[in-house]
């Protein structure tokens, strides 16, 4: 019998999805052709990638990100090489001091565990630039660039739809790559689940729509003085939330987020000098604006969501050879930052099921359970943290809210941050949700509930009060202090 070569897998899409993918694979064996619309990036080093690098199918390069813990400790235990790279251009791990609070910070000890808890600051047109570099040095990637993904190489095997590969359009005219396994990284606006229910294949789009937008923008530090410490960068004032993200080269952004229903100050985050005026409004934000100078102009995001595509489960309904990766499977809100995460460990989760078995039934089984596993916690996380800030919002805007969310909110302030803040395993135990590391089994999830049920008629029976100061101004004052006033009827407007 002739011998079989390596298998040859097809990736939709070189952003960080189809990036992670190659990566994943990159002792497994096979062959891989990596399909990107846009055009190769330039040699340039790294810390020009977000001045110099054009990449018009992302057009969320430029906007703030943070790399989790979870995408973190797959670099230090698989990738330690690439991680180190990424240091040396300056994007560094964040530091326990820095997510814990003030209390427990002043006695902090390191346990076993902390390593998995800790982000990665950097800006994404860094990362994903250097990311691009080191996947072309593998010997087994080929990129093809400024191609057009026309459609998918469709037949039927026993009755099951299978992919065979993909048809795509360059300068070179009109082309089929055939291929064993295709993957999906072509972002939200992906066009194959269109595809594929033309077909006849009932996939189910799970969307939960988060009413809220938020805008960003980058600055460089120009002071001399010592910077703050970087702690106390993030909080809500429940009608609006915001964070600062630090990056490689003195560099930081800010994000704000409000619902969609705070049109007053969303028209003015947009606006240079409302953005502005707004962080100026902060303190914590003022520290660091007043240091630094825009390398950027104002970003923003709209129509946020959390949705899930559901492949069909049943054996007779399944699409073999085919595995979405990254937004074009999920998509959480980003502000929560789990984007970048996510597709690491589904790239790394697809990488593991294909090693593990050859027979494409089976692929398919595993895949999507395993997504499902890894990754829905996240999803049901995401979700219900919308909903907290979309009723706190509610509330600080003057209106009724559910009897079951404000018993909600209340447990929160008054159980919840006090617990974070006073003991270090709940923190801990919070840092693994906000942060996508793996969870603690159901009992240590129970030991925590006891834990803030406990000390909660404890603490209020003894009289302590949780003493915070206030991180912003109330809704009333911010829209005082940054929104023009209108004029009376009838008077000329300023041009």
């Amino acid at each position: 019998m002739p011998e079989v070569g390596p298998e040859h897998i097809v990736i939709m899409g070189g952003g960080l999805g189809g990036l992670a993918t190659a990566l994943a694979l990159k002792h497994a064996g096979y062959t891989l052709t990596i399909v990107e619309r846009d055009p190769a990036p330039p040699q340039i080093d790294p810390s020009e990638a977000f001045d110099a690098w054009k990449r018009p199918g992302v057009p969320q390069l430029r906007h703030t990100h943070i790399f989790l813990a979870r995408l973190q400790s797959i670099l230090r235990k698989h990738h330690p090489e690439f991680l180190a790279e990424l240091e040396s251009a300056g994007v560094m791990r964040g530091s326990m001091d820095q997510l814990l609070s003030d209390q427990l910070a002043a006695s902090y000890a390191p346990e076993p565990g902390d390593e998995d808890l800790l982000h990665i600051w950097g800006r994404r047109a860094t990362f994903e630039y250097m990311l691009r570099r080191y996947v072309q040095r593998l010997g087994h990637v080929t990129f093809i660039h400024e191609a057009t993904i026309e459609k998918l190489l469709l037949e039927r095997d026993a009755g099951r739809l299978k992919v065979r590969g993909i048809e795509i359009h360059s300068a070179r005219g009109t082309e089929q790559l055939e291929a064993d396994v295709v993957v999906d990284c072509t972002g939200r606006r992906s066009k194959t689940i269109d595809w594929l229910r033309e077909r006849g294949v009932a996939v189910r789009t799970e969307r939960i729509a988060s009413e809220c937008g938020y805008y960003c923008r980058h600055f460089v530090q120009t002071s001399k003085d010592p910077e703050p410490p970087r702690r106390h960068t993030g909080a809500t004032l429940d009608y609006l939330v915001f964070g600062i993200f630090f990056a490689e080269r003195n560099t930081f952004s800010i994000a704000i987020t409000c619902p969609e229903v705070e049109e007053r100050l969303l028209s003015r985050l947009k606006r240079p000098d409302g953005f502005a005026e707004i962080c100026r409004q902060i303190p914590a934000l003022e520290r660091w604006v007043s240091r630094a100078e825009p390398i950027s102009r104002v970003l923003g995001g709209a129509d946020l969501a959390n949705q899930w595509q559901h492949f069909p489960k049943a054996h007779a309904d399944q699409v073999l050879g085919f595995f979405p990766v990254g937004d074009s499977y999920l998509q959480t809100n980003p502000i929560y930052g789990r984007g970048c995460s996510s597709a690491f460990v589904q790239a790394h989760a697809l990488a593991e099921v294909l090693v593990a078995t050859a027979d494409a039934h089976e692929r398919s089984q595993r895949y999507h359970r395993a997504v499902w596993t890894l990754l829905r916690p996240y999803f049901g996380f995401c979700v219900s943290a919308d909903r907290v800030f979309l009723s706190r919002a509610k509330q600080a805007r003057g209106e009724h809210i559910a009897w079951l969310d404000r018993v909600l909110s209340k447990i929160f302030e008054a159980a919840f941050l006090p617990a974070i803040e006073e003991s270090g395993w709940v923190a801990r135990e919070w840092l693994k949700a906000q942060q996508m590391a793996e969870l603690s089994s159901p009992f240590r999830a129970l030991q925590m509930l006891a834990y803030m049920a406990l000390r909660w008629p404890i603490r209020a029976l003894s009289g302590a009060r949780r003493l915070v100061p206030p991180v912003g101004p109330a809704r009333t004052q911010m829209l005082e202090a940054c929104l023009p006033s209108e004029p009376p009827a009838g008077a000329s407007r300023a041009p």
